[in-house]
């Protein structure tokens, strides 16, 4: 998956840091994945709609970076990627934002809501409005604006 680029940054960090590296336990790691390159090229990220800007950004990426904002986008609790806002549900256990189609990738009717633990169901989720999602996002990002 991503054996090009560890071989990239392995090869960086045995330079710079080839004393630091005599005691660690990391070294042989370290050293047998920069003797062993890979010839693969990485795969490349899946790429969703920024919820600001509808710009297509890799769909693990927290950060928009268009001309549009400079702002932090929520994450969904469930899998770590960024929200979209088409599929935008807020967990009932937690009130924190999840993407819809994330959580119902799981056909068995008892979930877990993975920060609080508290068990839920599908019929407990509800798809958000794209007008709350944006209203979310807009409260999201207000205490960033005063640092």
């Amino acid at each position: 998956m991503i054996q090009k680029s560890s071989h990239q940054w392995a090869t960086i960090c045995s330079k710079d840091f080839k004393a630091d590296l005599d005691n660690t336990v990391y070294k042989r790691k370290l050293f047998s994945i920069v003797r062993r390159p890979s010839f693969e090229e990485d795969k490349k990220e899946n790429l969703t709609p920024c919820p600001y800007s509808n710009e297509l950004i890799p769909e693990f990426s927290l950060e928009c970076h268009s001309s549009v904002s400079n702002y932090t986008i929520p994450m969904c609790i469930v899998s770590g990627k960024h929200m979209v806002l088409d599929d935008w549900t807020i967990c009932p256990g937690s009130g924190m934002p999840a993407l819809l189609s994330e959580y119902t990738k799981d056909k068995s009717n008892s979930l877990c809501d993975p920060l609080s633990g508290v068990k839920l169901y599908l019929q407990d989720l509800k798809k958000v409005s794209i007008e709350e999602a944006k209203l979310y996002i807009q409260t999201y990002n207000e205490p960033c604006k005063n640092i």
